[in-house]
């Protein structure tokens, strides 16, 4: 029973690398379980139309794609992902840092206004995180004066444990179990304002 509970409540620790450069629209992810590799793959974007772009993932010879779309009858869709794979939402972020080159050699302005958008995004990106849990964030992001570059480095530790998934589930079935309570005390209710 010991070694059991033990097991159910150590948490799992992901860390996720990701690793782009938008001009040369090539990149790497990779995954690794207690910082042993068990995921790696090469990643670059597609453009369908105007609109449509892909993610396309390439991990050895199997090739698949996430379309960057809202559509939900799409089974591939960034939608579909994160519903077909409910465990994201119990996932906590431990640590998270991001490293960034942006830079644009004919235009130093355009360079400078872009590192200060993404510099604000991602502080109030780590506002926001740091609001919800205790997390370590860094971000570094600089801008590129001499050559056109648009490199991104993102690195998380992210951790998992079956504890927080069976609190959640029975969390969940006792929402539900309470709503159709408060739903059939509701109902009576009236059943009864009626008959008097």
């Amino acid at each position: 029973i010991i070694l059991v509970l033990t097991f159910v409540s150590l948490p799992f620790v992901f860390t996720v690398n990701l690793k782009a450069d938008l001009f040369e629209n090539s990149g790497t992810i990779a995954v690794s379980l207690f910082f042993v590799p068990i995921f790696k793959a090469r990643i670059r974007v597609e453009s369908e139309s105007a609109t449509e772009k892909n993610i396309v993932v390439i991990s050895g010879k199997k090739r698949d794609e996430i379309h960057l779309n809202a559509d939900k009858n799409d089974k591939k869709s960034v939608m579909a992902l994160f519903k077909a794979a409910p465990v994201m939402s119990y996932l906590t972020v431990e640590k998270l840092d991001v490293e960034a080159a942006v830079g644009f050699a004919a235009n130093a302005f355009s360079t400078t206004m872009i590192v200060g958008v993404l510099r604000t995004f991602f502080g109030a990106l780590s506002a926001f995180l740091k609001s919800r849990q205790n997390i370590a964030i860094r971000n570094v992001i600089v801008p590129s004066y001499n050559k056109n570059k648009l490199d991104f480095d993102v690195e998380g530790i992210f951790k998992l444990s079956l504890a927080n998934i069976i609190n959640g589930f029975i969390a969940g079935i006792l929402n539900k179990l309470e709503i159709k309570a408060k739903r059939n005390g509701k109902m009576k209710t009236r059943a009864l304002k009626v008959r008097l």
